[in-house]
């Protein structure tokens, strides 16, 4: 499987985020789970994945996005907001309409490093 691997580690979180770029998206999502021992849910069986986010819910810190080789910016910001959102709430961040500004600067920081894979 070809892919290309961005590591994206965010100290005020404790937390790891592995980017992959891969041809195979589909393939990659279930490498991930069954190398993991993830829990497999129905949207990460569906064979229409265009990119997709991982987490292990027995382990705060770890998490994985698959993207395309080429993503759009649309698959960038919906994944990131997933993951976002995850690390947040694994880390007892409550976000609202009084409180955005964890989620906008971490959304942020993750968008720009993953379009610009580094």
């Amino acid at each position: 499987m070809m892919k290309r691997i961005l590591k994206i580690k965010i100290d005020i979180y404790d937390s790891l985020i592995t980017v992959i770029y891969t041809k195979d998206v589909l393939k990659y999502n279930n490498k991930i789970i069954k190398d993991n021992k993830l829990e497999l849910l129905e949207e990460d069986n569906n064979s229409n994945i265009f990119a997709s986010f991982l987490h292990d819910p027995n382990s705060i810190g770890y998490y994985w996005l698959i993207l395309p080789q080429t993503p759009s910016i649309n698959d960038i910001v919906h994944e990131a907001s997933h993951a976002t959102i995850k690390i947040l709430h694994d880390h007892g961040v409550n976000i609202d309409h009084e409180n955005s500004e964890p989620f906008a600067y971490l959304n942020g920081y993750l968008v720009e490093r993953i379009f610009n894979r580094k």
